[in-house]
């Protein structure tokens, strides 16, 4: 159920308002949070080699902060999953997350 309705407001947002998002950049970003974290879970501090990077905001809800390196924080696949298990649980840890990546103020490279 939670899939569907992410699936319904990106085609919502792509079709509706022109707004996609780049593959390239976003693996981009993603390997760029990685490398800052040093491939360390935050929460756990467990070496998340490959690891997850994770959007704070979700792109769905912020898509403008989709390619920003603050929306981003490392997670092993545990502590990923413990975050995405319900809809609104990425509300609970975001301010946490975010103070954190303010220390950070360069965007992708």
């Amino acid at each position: 159920m939670k899939l569907t309705k992410l699936i319904m407001l990106v085609l919502l947002l792509v079709f509706c308002c022109g707004f996609e998002f780049n593959s390239y950049q976003l693996s981009k970003w993603s390997k760029a949070v990685r490398a800052r974290d040093s491939y360390i879970c935050y929460m756990c501090q467990d070496e998340a080699s490959p690891g997850h990077s994770h959007h704070i905001t979700p792109k769905s809800v912020r898509p403008e902060m989709a390619y920003l390196m603050v929306n981003g924080i490392t997670l092993c696949s545990p502590c990923h999953r413990v975050v995405h298990d319900t809809d609104d649980n990425w509300k609970r840890y975001a301010g946490m997350f975010y103070s954190y990546t303010v220390t950070f103020e360069k965007d992708i490279p």
